[in-house]
């Protein structure tokens, strides 16, 4: 996931003349989140490379093209379905042209024609949303700077879709479902730990279920 998240965003910073500061501190974050993986080879170049551009404190052309030496999209994963691998490019594109709060014109051309090179992804969240949101700004052939804010708070928010509330959290009498695979057990042993803490488990979702909790490897 991090490695086609970063994928992601070197597609987008690969077509634009100038890297943005937001979009440099993108960069910088995804070195420190992923610096526990150096023991791994293909982590330890990318590392090594970015670490070299980071203490630079810019990235120009030949930065992007050393990048794109080392990053490669993961397209097989025992893990992941080739759908989700794309999706992951696909965060990745949508983080870096929301790094700075708002999305050009440019930007919603050159993310219509990766869309429209990755179409297998129709019927995929959130591709579908993705691209009716682009369709309708492009059609419209510009926009303000108020819609470029907007446009980027709808993107951001289809790619993490969980709002803050203040409400407190409880599990008591809480119907919950289970999807995907889980790091710290299988099912079994997550269910049996949300009931020890009063929640009722449900096989299905539906509008009665309180709570999806959804496996940090993912699902199929």
């Amino acid at each position: 996931r991090s490695l086609n998240n970063l994928y992601g965003m070197l597609r987008v910073v690969l077509f634009e003349e100038y890297i943005s500061e937001p979009q440099f501190m993108l960069f910088e974050e995804w070195y420190g989140n992923n610096l526990q993986y150096n023991q791994y080879l293909v982590f330890h170049k990318i590392s090594l490379e970015l670490k070299r551009i980071l203490d630079k404190g810019h990235m120009d052309g030949s930065d992007k093209k050393s990048l794109v030496n080392v990053v490669e999209f993961v397209s097989v994963s025992s893990i992941y379905s080739n759908k989700t691998l794309k999706i992951q490019v696909l965060q990745g594109i949508i983080k870096a042209i929301t790094a700075d709060n708002k999305v050009t014109l440019e930007e919603l051309t050159n993310l219509k024609r990766w869309m429209m090179r990755n179409t297998s992804l129709r019927g995929s969240y959130p591709y579908d949303k993705i691209l009716k949101i682009t369709n309708v700004r492009l059609n419209q052939g510009f926009i303000t700077f108020e819609e470029q804010e907007d446009i980027s708070n709808q993107f951001k928010e289809l790619i993490t879709p969980i709002k803050n509330t203040n409400e407190s959290f409880t599990l008591k009498n809480k119907t919950f479902c289970l999807s995907g695979e889980f790091k710290h057990g299988n099912k079994e042993k997550i269910t049996y730990l949300l009931e020890k803490e009063g929640a009722i488990s449900k096989s299905s979702v539906s509008g009665k279920v309180d709570y999806l909790f959804v496996g940090d490897l993912g699902s199929p």
